[in-house]
């Protein structure tokens, strides 16, 4: 395999990724772990970054009255959104439609995003 065929496998699961989050996103049954609903403001957030996958989060000027519950609601949301991702690729390996070195790649991106996120909530 080349580097091109590499880079299409890559693009292909980015879209996968892109798939399964909103798949998750906008899924009716989508809760918290607690069982209480996402804010709409939260969904809305988690929605347009994750179009932007691996961009850095940005504080909404605007953000509702409550800073903390909307980060940590956004924090749970954007992990789940991962491990939905990570499912999805997950599948595709088993399928070994894509090659390893591009599923490498899109795990490595998943991990970094994780971590950040892990690492912020104990901040």
């Amino acid at each position: 395999r080349d580097g091109a065929e590499d880079r299409a496998d890559l693009d292909r699961l980015v879209g996968e990724m892109a798939r399964a989050a909103g798949d998750l996103l906008g899924s009716p049954d989508l809760r918290r772990p607690d069982g209480s609903p996402y804010s709409p403001v939260v969904l809305d957030k988690a929605q347009r970054l994750t179009a932007r996958q691996g961009a850095e989060v940005d504080e909404d000027a605007d953000a509702a009255a409550d800073r903390a519950s909307v980060a940590a609601q956004y924090r749970e949301l954007r992990l789940a959104v991962l491990e939905a991702q990570r499912a999805a690729l997950l599948r595709v390996r088993d399928l070994g439609t894509a090659s390893s070195g591009a599923l490498t790649e899109a795990l490595t991106v998943l991990d970094a995003d994780q971590i950040s996120l892990e690492l912020r909530a104990r901040d």
